[in-house]
């Protein structure tokens, strides 16, 4: 069985096979103390290894000097010194920044000391190594190891740096390689890096399909996308001294790509010309686009720049490249898409999702497949002394000893006194130990009742009851001391734990007692670990003990690996503050602002401040000092300051201008990005958010532009690719394996008796006579290898439908009533079902329609309620005649007692009752009810089998789920009473009214009073701001608010924290937490740092394990089912095989040779287009027609242009060259019979009639683009040629039954929750994220916010904004709009001006629904769709991939060639040859089917005695054949089932002939009949020449005698 999981899904290996491969290993261990392992292993692999014969050309191996050195190196002391310098090295390269003012500092003079000691010392080292066994030449040297070879690349480059050649920061960045050093000195992770690389020529395979992918839709993006990103809207002005244009973005329109009106031929606008006379601005011919921007009046759509600093477009296939990879990353695509959008055409968004299904869902998950299946088997690679011992089975994992065990075994033997006995009673008692779980299930409950804002009396409550707690959980300490003694307490983990808890809860209370804080001291947060004693419950709840127990054994298992991981995050942490340290800021805001630290001024922050530069004219007349500045952070103004030059000791009195002065203003602090890499810490949590995967496309940006390199890009690619999808996603990988069942071992015994009886039953040859029997009773059921024609199938019966019409219909009615009877018959018949089936999918396209953005008062929206109206009755009326005809409850076959009728009940029903409501506007706020009729189409569910075994399989894993949702739960309460105890009632904050921002003190106060914003300083509502100094007093208002994320009770911690762990939009909720400062305080930011570890434990748990664990348990529970709606939940693996290999069979055809034409010119063109040269000849120029593709850029010279234009018409003429050939030398049938030269046919029609079009036209026809994107399908060409894409590719092919299945029920849900958030959301009003782009207001346009949310793209940012519920009243009404200039178009409720206006006529309600609305439909689409649904899509995908990756004896190639060979024999494909050329075709077949190459008579004889073929007129049938061949290499008994559907699936393939003409013979008969006969005249002739020999021997001995006797 699969063991599926989230990221991949993979095929335990069988115990049989871990058997073999842990005794090929123990053979392997012996003889791996070798001089040539040795060598192999390296210096540090073995104790005794002595290296090359003679070192250096002069040492030899009993120099004196090398024994010496030799024994220093090969010493235990000499590894574990080097180890302790590495650790030093890396804690000195973790303090090491990047600042200013850094170099100033005596830990720099410490580091920099240090670093020429640790050069030394790795000198000496080296040197050591050099002399112990060799620089290079010979095996065993220091070089032939590679870690010698980074060692000594890593002390080379620091001696360079030293000099001071090349790239200085460069080749520094190479010493942050040095912990690397440590996977050298530790053997298991030496290993465990091995197994790891050994997995790169796999990988490969998958790499191809990635390259392959990213071709195809690098070429449609770039023919179709290229320099259509780079439009802005721009509004002009005039310059009235030189009469030139200039340009601005237009405000409404900032950083969207538009679609028009571009002025043709323009480069940046330099076209367009201002006329004075006319006042008019003359552009010539404009340009309208199809895209969805259309820019305003008065405003152009002018060339501008990529967005996010040019580094998003399609303008070449490397841009191209970069942009795919950041969409199949699934962060920021619906970004880009939204551009395309915007600048092309709405319907970019079908590039989009295909691209996502194929690269995302597809090849990515594809390749942590290949990885996880490559480890799994190679990880018997790790040492077995290094690996923790891991339980066979479930039961095996609940007996072994628990985590928090207790040892009770350490009191045995104990004798105490009375007092201790007593004692030890007491805390043995089953009511002692109730007592205190209660007390802990109490505790737990008090802890998440708090709230906040604080209510005194509850405070104070809770306050007592935390020191009643306390004194309880002390007493229980104190008695288990007593009664167990210390050594006995401690000897129990859980006590240890206990104790540790106690003592921090004393602590705390003692605290806030001393100091009357009432338990808001520093010790308060502790009070939350005494909530950890909740994993005392683990004794008793067996699920959560398997889980806690096992995530300990799993980081037990890949210890070595989490190592590794570890030191990959510390690696690229350490290379990401050399690369991008303390350059992550800004000064944006200004426009020619500048971070700097001004000539002569100390003091300066370490992230210089922004400066711009001043005059003194540029100064205010009134305030003397200070100028105008747009957007500074002092409201607008800044002062301008003068700094002295060198040589130069005051300069107050010089003006501006004078040479040695500099002024400059400062406009406020640089925006420092909360993602950095300022210090260790900041960069070591930007390596975990962009292995979290959330925003990591901002930081590369970000990077990009502040190092002005766009080769930076390649950190971030390799960060993500080598963390995210492989080292990350193996490390969850097998931790999700520590969950799943082994093999029990039972099953080997039925293997091996399996093996052995087919062994022995091929072995028997049946020569016994036919003349009275026939070949049914000659071959038994249970033999396996029995011909086809004497498989027995069992056709199936038909149910009768009458068996559940019985009971009585309401007590009363019975089953000979005529009216029921007609009912019954009515409900159960064809026609009535396909009728049901047709009002469902009317029923869902009148959903679908019925927008919220349509009129109420419009014909079309009357006609939508009238037809729902008609449904409601019809499916109303489908529910009363089905309780009429099976009975309603009573009864084993009543109408409720299946649960899709349950289903169908309740949709009638509540559709009836939201009928019943439609007018009553008293109860306006049930109209909400009608959502529920977006339930119909579920009804399709039960008529619809594919859809019913996914359903089914979804709705019987839930007893599965519960188990882990409640683990899931349990520890989301731990963490959420957690956050309440460290971030309740902080996360609130003084606004600013004015921009709707959290006041920055830094920008009011001085430095001395910033800390006086608080809670009390905020509810004044407004203040007085003379800060700078010197500055015009201006007045700010403010309130106290709160974030829409926060910890303040259970239930939005809760909800925080799913956020959270879905890994979506959690950085705000960190970077909020690492800001908080105290409750009713203002938050600071970076106050609190050390709080991001918080969100980092609770991603590892709670979103890496939890969420992964919830939904492999659904895809665990979805393969088994699968398997048993196959039959294949009972089939051994060998039957599983046999199974497949005649699926295989049936699928194969015979084929036909085409035999050369009669022409002497198409007989030659026969042989050129038939030769292999030829195909290798079209196939190098597809290749190059594909290169010439990709060169297609934005900006194209003429000249460059040209060449690609002529370039396209030279292939389009060579293929339709080819297309003429092969129609001339194989023949029109023939090439229009096969499915690739159609498939070239095509696309040669279509590039010609592209080429036409282009000379045809002057104009840029849309057409043509598309026509020229379809060139690129010629790639399709290369996969036959290409063995690894194509086993890929029919990975994907034989996928796509299964996916239809779970496709359509995903489809379903999306159908679903569409039609219920356009009922829900449809009028809301936008925000953030829920915008023009994103929205419900219809129906497709619903279905692709579903699809973006099932990609999890900031599907929380949706949520949240459909809960407002402040100005979203829309006033419509024109006069009250012109009343107030347009600025009062959103309102409160309750404003005056709504008053005397009519609803949907003078406003609109754009409130979003009640939260809870909100979250339970956001929470349970992202459970149900994202996590489920969505992963089994994947599941399927990865089992199909796993399957084929099986390496089966007989398997397709082994087919293949059986048909090739059979064609040589059976040229014209009669499926028919002479069943004496059964001999020839086993000698032709390559193994395991025949003999070729290696075979002799004597093995081909015993072959064709194995076969049994049935003879028909002396003549053998092509599926047969195959199936015997192959049923003598893999055939086993099956299921009569299971052999049922496969005999069913291959007899249509059978000969029919009338019962007469039934053959009675086999192939092994017939050579059986032939060796006999052979044998008896062989005999005969054996005894003929022995008689004839006797007599010729009598004769010649009678001759002497007669000759003596003359």
């Amino acid at each position: 069985m699969t063991r599926p999981s989230t990221p991949s899904s993979i095929k335990r290996p069988s115990v049989v096979e871990s058997k073999a491969h842990q005794a090929l290993k123990a053979g392997g261990e012996k003889g791996s103390s070798s001089p040539e392992s040795q060598a192999r292993n390296g210096p540090s692999s073995s104790g005794d290894r002595r290296g090359t014969q003679r070192a250096l050309g002069c040492l030899d191996l009993d120099n004196p000097l090398r024994k010496a050195v030799t024994k220093v190196v090969l010493s235990k002391y000499f590894d574990n010194f080097i180890l302790l310098v590495i650790l030093v090295n890396c804690i000195l390269l973790a303090l090491d920044v990047k600042s200013p003012s850094f170099e100033n500092s005596k830990t720099y003079e410490v580091i920099d000391t240090a670093e020429y000691v640790f050069i030394v010392i790795f000198t000496i080292e080296m040197v050591f190594k050099v002399i112990a066994f060799g620089f290079v030449v010979g095996e065993g040297t220091y070089l032939r190891d590679y870690w010698n070879g980074l060692d000594f690349t890593v002390v080379l480059l620091a001696y360079v740096a030293f000099m001071g050649a090349g790239n200085y920061t460069a080749i520094r960045s190479f010493r942050f390689l040095r912990p690397l050093r440590t996977i050298s000195g530790v053997e298991g992770m030496r290993k465990l890096v091995k197994t790891l690389l050994h997995s790169v020529p796999t990988l490969l395979d998958v790499l191809g399909l990635c390259a392959f992918a990213f071709s195809i839709f690098g070429i449609i993006a770039v023919q179709l996308f290229a320099g259509q990103l780079r439009y802005r809207c721009k509004e002009y002005s005039v310059e009235v001294a030189t009469g030139g244009v200039v340009w601005s973005i237009h405000p409404d329109h900032d950083g969207q790509p538009c679609s028009g009106p571009r002025i043709k031929n323009e480069t940046s606008g330099a076209m367009a010309t201002y006329n004075a006379t006319t006042g008019v601005l003359e552009t010539g011919p404009l340009q309208w686009g199809h895209g969805l921007l259309k820019c305003p009046e008065d405003s152009y759509c002018v060339r501008h720049g990529n967005p996010n600093y040019g580094l998003t477009s399609f303008d070449n296939i490397l841009a191209a490249f970069l942009t795919i990879f950041q969409s199949i990353s699934l962060e920021g695509w619906t970004d880009v898409m939204y551009y395309t959008q915007d600048a092309v055409s709405p319907w970019v968004w079908i590039y989009f999702i295909i691209m996502i299904i194929f690269c995302s869902f597809f090849t990515v998950n594809l390749t942590l497949a290949v990885l996880y299946v490559h480890f799994v088997t190679n990880r018997e690679d790790i040492p077995v002394d290094e690996q923790q011992p891991k339980p066979r089975n479930v039961k095996s994992i609940i007996r072994s000893e628990s985590v928090f065990g207790a040892a009770k075994e350490a009191t045995k033997g104990i004798k105490p006194n009375a007092f201790r006995q007593w004692f030890y009673n007491l805390q043995d008692a089953s009511w002692f130990n109730n007592l205190t779980i209660s007390f802990i299930i109490l505790n737990t409950v008090i802890m998440a009742a708090e709230f906040h804002p604080l209510d005194e009396d509850w405070d104070e409550i809770s306050n007592y009851f935390n020191l009643g707690f306390t004194a309880y959980f002390f007493l229980e300490m104190i008695v288990k001391l007593i009664g167990l003694g210390f050594r006995g307490y401690i000897d129990d983990r859980m006590n240890v734990f206990d104790g540790i808890v106690v003592i921090i809860s004393v602590l705390e209370v003692v605290v806030a007692q001393a100091t009357g804080t009432d338990g808001d001291s520093m010790f308060s947060v502790f009070r939350a670990f005494r909530l950890l004693r909740v994993f005392r419950l683990t004794r008793s709840w067996k699920q959560l003990n398997k889980i806690i127990n096992t995530i300990f054994r799993s980081v037990a298992n890949i210890a070595y690996l989490t190592c590794i991981l570890v030191l990959f995050i510390f690696i690229f942490a350490l290379l990401g503050k050399e690369f991008f340290g303390y350059k992550f800021k800004s000064c944006d805001f200004v426009e020619g602002a500048k971070s700097t630290c001004p000539p002569g001024a100390r003091d300066c922050p370490d992230h210089y401040d922004c400066y711009v530069p001043c005059l003194d004219s540029d100064l205010f007349a009134t305030t003397g000092s200070f100028m105008e500045v747009e957007n500074s952070r002092y409201n607008g103004a800044a002062k301008c300051e003068r700094f002295c030059g060198e040589g130069t000791s005051s300069c107050d009195a010089l003006p501006c201008e004078h040479a040695n002065v500099t002024c400059l203003a400062e406009v406020g602090h640089a925006d420092v990005m909360r993602y950095n890499f300022d210090d260790i810490f900041s960069s070591i949590i930007s390596i975990f958010q962009v292995l979290t995967g959330e925003n990591w496309n901002e930081i590369m940006y970000e990077a990009v532009d502040k190092t002005g390199q766009d080769a930076v890009s390649l950190y971030f690619i390799l960060l993500t690719i080598v963390g995210n999808y492989i080292v990350l996603n193996l490390f969850l990988a097998i931790l999700l394996d520590n969950f799943g069942e082994d093999p029990d071992i039972g099953e080997v015994n039925i293997l091996e008796n399996l093996k052995s009886a087919k062994k022995v039953e091929s072995q028997f040859l049946r020569v016994n006579s036919a003349k009275t029997s026939t070949l049914s009773k000659q071959y038994p059921q249970e033999d396996p290898m029995k011909p086809l024609i004497c498989y027995q199938y069992v056709s199936d019966q038909k149910p009768d439908k009458y068996k559940t019409y019985n009971g009585k219909t309401f007590g009363v009615v019975g089953t000979e009533n005529r009216a029921r009877l007609f009912c019954f018959d009515l409900v159960s018949s064809k026609p009535f079902e396909y009728l049901i089936i047709f009002l469902i999918v009317a029923s869902s396209i009148t959903l679908a329609l019925d927008a919220p953005t349509l009129d109420e008062d419009s014909k079309f929206k009357k006609v939508l309620e009238d037809l729902d109206k008609f449904f409601t009755v019809a499916f109303l009326l489908e529910v009363v005649l089905k309780v009429f005809a099976y009975g309603l409850a009573k009864g084993e076959d009543a109408y409720l007692k299946s649960s899709w009728n349950v289903l169908d009940f309740v949709i009638a029903v509540i559709g009836a009752i939201s009928w019943g409501l439609a007018g009553a506007q008293s109860l306006e706020s049930l109209r909400a009810i009608r959502t529920v009729r977006a339930l119909r189409p579920l009804k399709m569910a039960s008529r619809a089998e594919g859809m019913k075994v996914v359903v089914n399989a979804l709705f019987a894993s839930i007893p599965s789920i519960c188990n882990v949702a409640l683990v899931c739960l349990f520890l989301f309460v731990v963490f959420a009473i957690f956050g309440i105890n460290l971030f309740g009632g902080k996360f609130y904050y003084c606004e600013d009214l004015g921009s709707d921002e959290r006041i920055d003190p830094r920008n009011i106060l001085p430095e001395n009073m910033r800390g006086i914003i608080d809670k009390d300083w905020c509810d004044v509502g407004s203040h007085i701001i003379t800060y700078p100094p010197g500055i015009e007093p201006y007045n700010i208002t403010h309130s106290w608010s709160n974030q829409e994320w926060n910890f303040d009770n259970i239930a939005h911690s809760l909800l925080t924290l799913f956020e959270v762990a879905t890994l979506e939009m959690w950085l705000p909720i960190m970077y909020n937490s690492a800001d908080i400062v105290g409750i009713d305080k203002q938050p600071i930011r970076d106050a609190s740092k050390g709080m991001e570890m918080f969100y980092v434990c609770f991603i590892i748990v709670g979103g890496f394990f939890l969420l992964n664990l919830f939904v492999g348990v659904t895809i665990e529970k979805f393969s088994s089912m699968q398997e048993k709606n196959k039959g294949g939940v009972f089939l051994t693996p060998e039957q599983h095989e046999w199974q497949k290999v005649q699926k295989i069979i049936g699928s194969v055809w015979p084929n036909k040779e085409q035999p050369p034409p009669a022409g002497k010119w198409r007989k030659a063109m026969y042989r050129v287009v038939t030769s292999n040269f030829f195909e290798d000849f079209i196939m190098t120029a597809i290749f190059v027609n594909i290169v010439f593709m990709a060169m297609t850029k934005d900006g194209m010279s003429d000249a460059y242009e040209g060449a690609l234009f002529y370039a396209n018409i030279f292939f389009t003429a060579l293929f339709t060259l080819e297309a003429a050939m092969r129609i001339t030398g194989i023949g029109v049938t023939a090439y229009f019979t096969n499915e690739w030269y159609l498939f070239d046919f095509f696309i040669v029609v279509v590039s010609l009639l592209g080429v036409i079009l282009d000379f045809a036209s002057s104009t840029e026809i849309p057409a043509v683009s598309i026509l020229r994107v379809f060139r690129f399908a010629r790639i399709f060409r290369l996969i036959p040629k290409a063995k690894t894409l194509k086993r890929l590719f029919e990975t994907l092919y034989y996928s796509l039954p299964a996916l239809g299945n779970v496709g359509s029920v995903l489809f379903l849900f999306f159908f679903i929750y569409a039609v219920m958030g356009m009922s829900l959301f449809g009028k809301v009003k936008h925000g953030e994220t829920l915008n023009r782009h994103a929205n419900f207001e219809s129906f497709f346009g619903s279905l692709l916010v579903l699809f973006r949310m099932s990609t999890g793209e900031s599907w929380n940012g949706l949520m949240h904004d459909t809960m407002v519920n402040t100005r979203c009243y829309e006033i419509t009404h024109a006069p009250t709009l012109a009343s107030c200039g347009g600025s009062c178009q959103y309102v409160g409720k309750g404003d005056a001006l709504l008053s005397g206006l009519v609803e949907d006529d003078g406003y609109v309600n754009r409130c979003g629904q009640h939260p809870l609305i909100s979250v339970i439909y956001f929470c349970s689409f992202v459970i149900m769709c994202a996590f489920l649904l969505l992963n089994l899509v994947i599941a399927v995908i990865i089992g199909n991939f796993e399957e084929a990756s099986i390496d089966y004896m007989v398997n397709k190639d082994t087919v293949r060639n059986f048909v090739n060979c059979w064609q040589v024999l059976d040229p014209q494909a009669t499926h028919y040859i002479d069943a004496e050329q059964i001999g020839e075709l086993v000698e032709m077949l390559d193994p395991p089917l025949g003999i070729k190459g290696g075979g002799t008579k004597t093995g081909t004889d015993g072959i064709l005695t194995q076969l049994h073929i049935v003879i028909r007129a002396r003549k053998i049938h092509f599926l047969e054949t195959l199936h015997a061949l192959a049923g003598r290499i893999s055939a086993v008994k099956l299921p009569a089932q299971t052999e049922n559907k496969v005999y069913k699936s291959l007899k249509s393939r059978l000969p029919t002939m009338p019962p007469s003409a039934t053959p009675k013979y086999t192939v092994s008969q017939y050579y059986a009949a032939i060796y006999v006969q052979a044998a008896i005249r062989g005999f005969l002739s054996r005894v003929d020449w022995i008689d004839r020999n006797e007599v010729e021997m009598e004769s010649r001995s009678e001759s002497p005698t007669k000759r003596g006797a003359e």
